[in-house]
């Protein structure tokens, strides 16, 4: 999945709406590993972290306040 964090974000809760059994989702980014850098993953795993406080407001808006 690819895209600014709040298309993620929906995109995530849609598949939540899928699959009404599931309870959560696993994330995985690569490792840096030959074609990325270190600054490169820290920068996705920021992006991510980003992505999943969208998620949760985006899923969840009645615990919102």
């Amino acid at each position: 999945m690819w895209g600014e964090p709040a298309e993620c974000a929906q995109r995530l809760a849609e598949l939540a709406a899928e699959a009404p059994g599931a309870t959560g989702f696993r994330l995985k980014l690569p490792l840096p590993v030959r074609t990325k850098t270190l600054a490169e993953y820290l920068a996705d795993v920021d992006a991510l972290a980003e992505v999943i406080a969208v998620y949760r407001r985006v899923a969840q808006p009645e615990l919102v306040g």
